[in-house]
């Protein structure tokens, strides 16, 4: 089979941005050595992720796992008032 890559860019203010990276780094660890690798890092107008996946379907799962967690740290700054 062969190897995918996924590059997402997220537009949120810096501040937020490093926020949401540093959240989700652990998980984002914990990734590499299955059949997904990710990547992300903070850039002037947001975030950027990377994934790296030996098949479709672990690609698949990996972009699912990570948009789920950023979705969740977002959501988390808004609950706790830094949004808006």
């Amino acid at each position: 089979m062969a190897s995918v890559s996924i590059e997402v860019k997220v537009f949120v203010p810096m501040h937020l941005a490093l926020v949401m990276v540093n959240s989700v780094m652990p998980e984002v660890v914990t990734m590499k050595g299955r059949r997904s690798e990710a990547d992300l890092q903070t850039v002037e107008d947001g975030l950027v992720a990377r994934l790296f996946s030996q098949d479709l379907v672990a690609a698949r799962a990996a972009a699912n796992t990570l948009i789920r967690l950023l979705e969740t740290s977002y959501r988390t700054l808004e609950v706790a008032g830094c949004v808006g």
